[in-house]
């Protein structure tokens, strides 16, 4: 998946090629994303991107393939960003 801006909104495209965009709310405001398999390269590229905008990222990660230090730049932005090891199966995130 690319992205590339486009003004103030995020364009992303799908595997087909067809656009898909993440764009901010309404108010300008900035968002609250929820990255899964962010310590991968692909995930941790896209962290690091939501965080240069401003955005609020959370990044659920088991680490079986990804590396920590694939985030070492997100983690000193501080409380806009998130890091919970654990997978997507595990029984505790249920609820």
């Amino acid at each position: 998946m690319t992205a590339a801006p486009v003004g103030r909104i995020l364009c992303y495209r799908r595997p087909d090629g067809r656009p898909r965009r993440i764009r901010r709310t309404p108010g300008g405001e900035h968002l609250r994303a929820l990255v899964t398999g962010g310590a991968g390269f692909i995930g941790s590229t896209l962290v690091d991107r939501l965080l240069a905008e401003g955005h609020e990222v959370t990044v659920v990660d088991d680490l079986s393939r990804g590396r920590l230090e694939n985030l070492a730049s997100a983690r000193e932005v501080g409380e806009r960003f998130a890091f919970h090891q654990t997978g997507l199966t595990d029984p505790a995130i249920e609820g």
